[in-house]
């Protein structure tokens, strides 16, 4: 798999967003937001959540500093609770991680959430 962080610079391009083409796993829409499994997973419950394409376009991240939109935050970190009640054993612990950008170790520059056990 290529990484983004050996690459020069990482640029969201809708066109081949896996996120902004639909290309996912049981995607369930959560208003501005894209609920899906995540299929290249070692973990037996692993959720990914990223803003839709329109929500994206209307608060995209900090071109400068690659902060998160304020509203894009607080939407992704609202649905935390509502996912968590639905992991798959409730005796385990749930890890989180936000990624964006190259320095999230991601390949694409699109924001996304992870949730998994």
């Amino acid at each position: 798999m290529k990484r983004a962080w050996k690459e020069a610079k990482l640029a969201h391009a809708a066109e081949r967003c896996a996120f902004c083409t639909g290309d996912m796993n049981n995607p369930l829409t959560r208003g501005d937001f894209i609920v899906f499994d995540n299929r290249f997973k070692p973990h037996p419950w692993h959720k990914v959540v990223t803003p839709s394409p329109a929500f994206l376009r209307r608060c995209p991240p900090d071109a400068r500093t690659q902060l998160l939109h304020p509203k894009m935050l607080s939407g992704m970190l609202h649905l935390i609770p509502q996912l968590w009640e639905k992991r798959q054993d409730p005796d385990r612990r749930v890890q989180c991680g936000l990624h964006l950008g190259v320095f999230g170790g991601q390949n694409m520059a699109h924001p996304h959430l992870h949730l998994r056990q």
